[in-house]
């Protein structure tokens, strides 16, 4: 059996809020964000999930580049603007418009 599956789901993801978990020194943090995942299967009702990412960004020349060793333990995905979310620290990330 085959399925063609081109074209029939659709995946996005979106930024929504972050905190800072953790700093050392100005070169080295652990930035976390709240994401809201939409998937969309062709002629479905997208679903939507809250997901949480942290990692160890290092200061390199530049930029901020994800540092070396073990990933930071999880931060909680919790559903950006609930109240929960603003008790676990997480703050609203604005984009400058240009």
């Amino acid at each position: 059996m085959t399925s063609d599956a081109r074209n029939s789901i659709t995946i996005a993801v979106e930024p929504k809020m972050g905190y800072i978990k953790g700093t050392v020194g100005d070169d080295f943090v652990v930035p976390c964000i709240d994401f809201i995942v939409t998937a969309t299967i062709a002629a479905g009702q997208p679903q939507q999930v809250a997901a949480a990412d942290c990692q160890r960004m290092v200061w390199e020349d530049d930029r901020w580049v994800i540092g070396p060793g073990d990933e930071p333990a999880p931060a909680p995905s919790l559903w950006p603007g609930s109240q929960p979310s603003f008790d676990a620290g997480y703050q609203w990330l604005e984009v400058p418009q240009s």
